[in-house]
């Protein structure tokens, strides 16, 4: 088990509160859809939790440490920072948060992208992303039934 509280209150410092919210909706849906598809619900409710963990930074402080991590964005990345946060992300949550699972950190380093023979948890965490309950657009009703 985790310091869920721990994480949330140093979370709090390094994302806005509607960052804070969102990933903890990410973290309630994330363990939901594990336990109906036979995933890690422990494993996706970290992950969920900490997925954002990157999205607030300057751009100048995620280029920072990439460097101080040695990780080198590829071209499309680089293009699209947006993107950074996902691989920083996971570089994050093994410094800050001390999670050494890899499979946590590969849901979290791949949750805005995907990639090629996903593993269910990867799949549950970029699938909480898209339609935790703070998410509202056009269709998302159809997405969450048909997620389930």
């Amino acid at each position: 088990m985790y310091d869920r509280e721990g994480i949330i209150k140093k979370l709090s410092l390094l994302i806005d509160k509607k960052r804070l919210n969102h990933s903890i909706g990410v973290s309630r849906c994330a363990a939901m859809l594990a336990r109906h598809y036979g995933a890690d619900a422990e494993k996706a409710e970290l992950a969920g939790l900490v997925h954002d963990c990157a999205k607030c930074l300057p751009d100048e402080e995620s280029i920072r440490l990439c460097r101080k991590y040695g990780y080198e964005p590829d071209s499309i990345t680089k293009a699209n920072k947006v993107l950074l946060h996902a691989p920083l992300g996971a570089l994050l949550a093994e410094d800050c948060f001390q999670i050494q699972d890899r499979e946590i950190l590969n849901a979290i380093a791949c949750h805005t992208t995907g990639k090629q023979g996903m593993t269910l948890l990867e799949k549950v965490i970029c699938l909480a992303d898209y339609i935790e309950d703070g998410r509202q657009y056009s269709g998302i009703e159809d997405i969450r039934a048909f997620a389930y």
